[in-house]
This record gives C-alpha cells, sequence and structure tokens, in this order.
C-alpha cells in the first residue's frame, strides 16, 4: 500500500509524527512525506528544519508561497493548493492519503484528491469550534474522506451522524496525547537556555491567539483587550507564539508586535518546536488564549487554561479549562484562577491510548479499492 502523509503547519506535524514514524517503519506499507503550508515559510518560522531535525525523510515539497498570496486572500491559497496537490497526484498515484484537522489548505488538499480519485484517511474530525471558520472545513472533510478517526466517542458519533460508515470510523483518541508521554521534555532551567529567555524567577505564561474569524469585534481589538490583561499580571513574563498563517493571523501578530515593542517581559516567537512547546506548557503556570492545544493537550500536563472567547466554542473540555469572554476583568480573573489549579489531576477527555497503533492497523485491516465507493449510513432519528 502506498500511502502520502500530508502536513502543512508545525502544529500538525507535531501530532501526526508519532503516526508518520510508524508508517514510515511498517515494511507492508510504502510512505512518503508531503511538507507544504507554513513549513516552507520564513514569515512562520521556516519549520521544514525541525523536521528535518527528526528521522523523517522529506519526499515531496509543495510550496504554497503563503507569504506572498496572503495579500490576494485565502482563495488564492486554496486554489493554488488544489494545482498542485492535484499535479503531485497524478504523478505519485497513491493508494491512500493521511491528513489531520480543518485548515483551509487541508481542505483544498482532501478536494485534489477526492478529484483525483484518492482515498483519504482524516484524523480529529467530528469536533465543534462555532468561532472560527475552521468548522465548516473540518465537516466538509469529513464528508470527502474514507476513514475517520475520532478525539472522542462523542466526535465519533458525530462522524456517523454524518452518514458516514461506523466501521470505519475508529476512535482514536487525541493524536497529540501520545507524543506528551514519549518525549523527554526540557526542565525550566533548560528551557531556559534554549529559548534565551531568562526566567527570573518569575512566574511564566504561554500564550497563543488566533483568529476568531465569526467574531463581531475586530483581531485587533481582541488582541488589546487580551493584552491589557497580560500587563496587569505582576511577577511574571510570557511565551506568546505567534498566530496562524491566516490574513488576520498576520494582523494579529502585527498587534502583538506594536503592543509589547521595548518590553522585557515578552518573547514573541514564530514557533518553539513540539519539545520546547510541551516543555513550555509543563513548567507554565497556565495557558492562555485560544489554541485548541490549551483545550487537547495542556491537560494532560496538569496545567490550567484560559481560553479566550468562542473561536473554541462547542469544543469538548476538561475541567482544567476556564472559559471567558473579551473583558479585559474576565481574563484577567481567568488567569488567577487557571493559575490557582496549577499541578491539579484533571481528566483528560482526550487521553485513549496508542492513537498511531491504531491508526496504523486500521489502514492495513480497513483500506481496500472498494473504500472509494462510500455509501451514506443511515441512522435512525425517530
Amino acid at each position: 500500500m502506498y500511502i502520502l502523509g500530508v502536513t502543512t503547519t508545525r502544529a500538525d506535524f507535531g501530532i501526526l509524527r508519532p503516526t508518520f514514524e510508524r508508517l514510515a517503519a511498517d515494511g507492508e506499507i510504502n510512505f512518503e512525506l508531503v511538507v507544504t503550508g507554513t513549513h516552507l515559510e520564513e514569515e512562520f518560522g521556516f519549520t521544514k528544519l525541525e523536521i528535518e531535525k527528526t528521522n523523517l525523510k522529506i519526499d515531496h515539497e509543495i510550496p504554497l508561497d503563503i507569504s506572498k498570496n496572503l495579500n490576494d486572500g485565502i482563495g488564492s491559497i486554496y486554489s493554488v493548493a488544489v494545482y498542485k496537490f492535484s499535479k503531485l497526484f497524478k504523478t505519485c498515484k497513491p493508494d491512500l492519503i493521511l491528513i489531520l484537522g480543518d485548515r483551509y489548505e487541508t481542505h483544498a488538499i482532501a478536494t485534489a484528491a477526492t478529484l483525483e480519485n484518492i482515498a483519504i484517511a482524516h484524523a480529529h474530525g467530528g469536533e465543534i469550534t462555532e468561532g472560527a471558520m475552521d468548522d465548516a472545513l473540518r465537516h466538509s472533510i469529513t464528508k470527502l474522506a474514507h476513514l475517520h478517526f475520532a478525539s472522542n466517542e462523542i466526535h465519533r458519533n458525530r462522524i456517523i451522524q454524518m452518514g458516514e460508515s461506523p466501521k470505519n470510523t475508529i476512535l482514536t483518541g487525541a493524536l497529540a496525547i501520545e507524543s506528551i508521554f514519549k518525549i523527554p521534555l526540557f526542565s525550566k532551567a533548560e528551557l531556559e537556555k534554549e529559548i534565551h529567555f531568562p526566567f527570573e524567577n518569575k512566574d511564566i505564561f504561554l500564550v497563543t491567539y488566533h483568529p476568531e474569524t465569526r467574531s463581531d469585534l475586530p483581531e485587533k481589538e481582541q488582541v488589546r483587550k487580551l493584552f491589557d490583561a497580560l500587563f496587569r499580571i505582576e511577577n511574571a513574563k510570557f511565551i506568546v507564539t505567534k498566530a496562524n498563517a491566516d490574513e488576520q493571523g498576520r494582523e494579529i501578530n502585527q498587534e502583538i508586535e506594536n503592543l509589547i515593542s521595548g518590553r522585557s517581559d515578552f518573547l514573541f516567537i514564530s514557533n518553539l518546536g513540539q519539545k520546547k512547546y510541551y516543555s513550555a506548557i509543563k513548567i507554565a503556570a497556565a495557558v492562555i488564549g485560544n489554541s485548541s492545544s490549551g483545550i487537547i493537550e495542556a491537560p494532560s500536563f496538569n496545567t490550567g487554561t484560559v481560553n479566550i472567547g468562542n473561536r473554541q466554542k462547542g469544543r469538548l473540555a476538561s475541567d482544567s479549562v476556564i472559559h471567558c469572554g473579551f473583558d479585559s476583568n474576565e481574563i484577567l480573573q481567568a488567569i488567577h484562577k487557571a493559575k490557582s489549579i496549577k499541578g491539579m489531576q484533571f481528566n483528560n477527555p482526550y487521553h485513549f491510548g496508542n492513537a498511531s497503533e491504531m491508526i496504523v492497523d486500521s489502514i492495513k485491516s480497513l483500506y481496500q479499492k472498494s473504500i472509494l465507493f462510500k455509501k451514506f449510513h443511515n441512522i435512525d432519528v425517530r
């Protein structure tokens, strides 16, 4: 069986890496890795270099010129991705591609695979994030895909509710959780040296804020309210990672740069890499922002999360996640609460076991050419 694994961002590579490594090591599978999206963009940290430090070989690089094409809108990047991946699939003719999540680039890749009659395995379908257009993209990818790997039983049921085959919808838990328990993390002192940011025995907060694409409040105003709260925290330092590669993401990054200019208590960084990022979650007094990692991964580190706004609204969350709106006082109150629960143990609803092994075994046992001919699975709604 010939499988292409596709990674578009720093985030999905860290999540998919154990599965990619297991596929590459399987003697029954011809696996090739495709690197695209922000991995190949200097503006977003050129994270291809992080992949090259692993034991995985990059077989194909598909540049989308995101930094350049963002000026013309996401639609232009989408069309480039469909065109280039259609050409790749015509040349390579894989049996199946493995993708994750809900990015617009990922949707374009799934569209290209559908047009070239190639089977799709998709991880993290069935989830809900009402505050972002990602919600619609994710559900659309589910309808294009043939094998589904769900992070929770609720999400599995939702995929089936969309007409997908129960047999081909597998409960694996969140893929990222596996890496948490396999990667040897940096100590606080080691991380301080790795990122060249002196902690000075202060509380460390990890901040990531992405565009809330369905909010009436402008992105810059959202960021100002968040940083108004951060500026009022005493005896603290902040590691802030850049927003993702959207039009609004670039606006957020520019606003953050303006707000923290000249301040030594903030480190603004394009990419930490998975090991440093997880190490930062582990040592952080709290995780702040609206990234899915604060909901999916942070509970496994016994670190509280402040989830701001509606970007992740509807996503299943542990009791360690404190939800709040955009009011600066409300954000500040939530931060103090999250800090107070640091070190407490919470159940992580996304932790089910060895996801990569379940995914590879499922692909090998369930894939066949006939999987391309999907039947709508009806459920009894009476």
